[in-house]
């Protein structure tokens, strides 16, 4: 498994902002399979909305093309989650 990379959750809003999702589709406390009540972030909705975030972090966030391949995807009813369980987001 990949080392932990840090984010800070500024950076996480500001491109979740500007990709047009809503702070409902926003995750921050995903407890996905195998983590074992270990949360990360995550993103419900679209393959789409995936890629909208994926390029414009890309740009962004500096580092992010050292995890944004790393994501990981689970089944949530009628939509999914993507989510990065290798990223610690900090609050600074």
């Amino acid at each position: 498994m990949p080392a932990k990379t840090t984010v800070t959750r500024d950076q996480l809003e500001m491109v979740t902002e500007s990709a047009g999702l809503f702070e409902h589709t926003v995750r921050f406390d995903y407890s996905g399979r195998g983590m074992y009540g270990d949360t990360c972030f995550g993103i419900v909705g679209s393959i789409s909305d995936l890629v909208n975030f994926v390029a414009l972090a890309a740009v962004e966030i500096p580092g992010s093309e050292d995890w944004l391949h790393n994501v990981l995807m689970d089944s949530m009813g009628l939509s999914q989650i993507y989510y990065w369980p290798n990223v610690e987001v900090t609050d600074d």
